[in-house]
């Protein structure tokens, strides 16, 4: 979560958390990784993710949550719908997260979430 958080930074976890909404950050657990990551909600159940050209869009919307250009789309290169109880995450140091762009990731089931990051 480069650069909003650093590398071993401590921070507090809201776990009774449960209306979550784009641009939270959110704590989960991975089962396909096997590890807890921590990445910020882009776009949520319902909603359609295109990552093209660079920018993110989000029901044809250009996204206020990712404020650099985005050189991989991966899983939303092409129009991507994010499945019921489930959300788009992405890292803030796009050039490097293991995200929802990901296959092995994908969007993230709401079962999995451990809570937000508190503000």
């Amino acid at each position: 979560m480069y650069p909003t958080y650093q590398n071993m930074q401590f921070t507090l976890i809201d776990k009774r958390a449960s209306d979550f909404t784009c641009g939270d950050v959110i704590v989960f657990y991975c089962p396909e990784l096997n590890c807890t990551m921590v990445k910020r909600i882009i776009a949520m159940s319902g909603e359609t993710v295109l990552i093209t050209d660079g920018d993110v869009f989000v029901d044809s919307v250009k996204s206020p949550y990712v404020n650099r250009n985005v050189d991989f789309g991966g899983t939303a290169s092409t129009a991507l719908f994010v499945g019921d109880d489930r959300f788009f995450v992405m890292g803030d140091n796009y050039a490097q997260s293991k995200d929802s762009r990901f296959e092995e990731i994908g969007c993230i089931d709401r079962k999995n979430i451990i809570g937000s990051v508190a503000k």
